[in-house]
């Protein structure tokens, strides 16, 4: 019994100095998780896009006669049918595709983003139309006349400023509007036939006659839309946009309607012109690349 009573004692003392011992080293805490990285939406950004154009086309000939003889009675009465009949509305519908790159900046405050956004696309988009005209004179004799026109978008850009709000920090809504321009083509062709025909050649004149014109030139407006983009990886997005766009009208004169000689001179000369409304709708997809932190993390604090 003598024996056991000294260890136990010897034990007891090494667990109390091992105790003390423990209290008076410093805790260690666990480390702190390290705060979700977020979107940060600032920077410059390039991308492409592809998507399609479409509406309705307005077109408008329109002549008056300029000279009609009046040596001529027939020639005269033919010269203002045929002046008349080349008018008309020309109306069809507008389509294509349309693709191309844009470049832009914009600057994150909060869950708001604003910036600027410059495209350039190429384009298939045209569009045209035909209208046919009948004048007949007290003898039931006649000029019918054909015209038709198109107009053909080959080109078109945008300089526009850009405002958002997102609605998740990888999705933005946003609305976007400013300057629209573009390479407008447009071309017409007005056709007359003399029916019958033996009237008209008592009068001098040919049984058809017709002129065609067309001009190429850059017109500017203006354009309006909305969009949606989601930050689906660091650094890239991928968008859907709609924009409305309006380049006002495009016109030219088409040539001048003229009609044989003769002892007279000439039957008439009536100048023709197309006036046509370059405007439709815009539907795109795009993808970008954003240059700027795309996915920032929060400084975590050293424990």
């Amino acid at each position: 019994m003598s024996n056991w009573k000294p260890a136990a004692a010897a034990l007891a003392a090494v667990a109390i100095a091992s105790s003390a011992f423990a209290a008076d080293l410093p805790s260690r805490k666990a480390p702190l998780a390290a705060p979700p990285a977020f979107l940060n939406w600032s920077g410059w950004y390039a991308g492409l896009n592809i998507g399609g154009a479409f509406g309705q086309s307005n077109s408008v000939i329109s002549s008056t006669p300029a000279y009609v003889t009046s040596l001529n009675s027939f020639a005269t009465e033919f010269g203002i049918l045929a002046a008349i009949g080349a008018n008309g509305v020309l109306q069809g519908d507008k389509g294509g595709v349309i693709g191309g790159g844009q470049v832009g900046y914009v600057m994150q405050s909060g869950n708001l983003v604003a910036g600027l956004e410059a495209d350039l696309q190429g384009s298939t988009a045209r569009s045209g139309g035909s209208a046919v005209t009948h004048g007949y004179d007290i003898l039931l004799e006649g000029i019918h006349t054909h015209m038709a026109g198109s107009t053909r978008l080959d080109w078109f850009g945008t300089l526009r400023g850009r405002l958002g709000y997102l609605a998740s920090p990888s999705l933005l809504l946003y609305g976007t509007g400013g300057l629209a321009y573009g390479g407008v083509h447009s071309s017409a062709t007005v056709t007359a036939v003399d029916s019958p025909a033996p009237l008209g050649w008592i009068a001098g004149l040919s049984d058809s006659w017709g002129v065609a014109g067309s001009r190429s030139k850059v017109k500017a407006g203006w354009t309006l839309g909305a969009g949606g983009e989601w930050m689906f990886a660091p650094n890239w997005s991928a968008r859907l946009e709609y924009l409305y766009y309006d380049l006002g009208r495009a016109s030219h004169r088409i040539g001048v309607l003229t009609n044989g000689t003769s002892v007279w001179g000439p039957m008439f000369l009536a100048p023709a012109s197309i006036s046509a409304r370059i405007d439709g709708h815009i539907v795109r997809a795009g993808l970008n690349y954003h240059f700027g932190p795309g996915r920032s993390s929060a400084v975590v604090g050293r424990y």
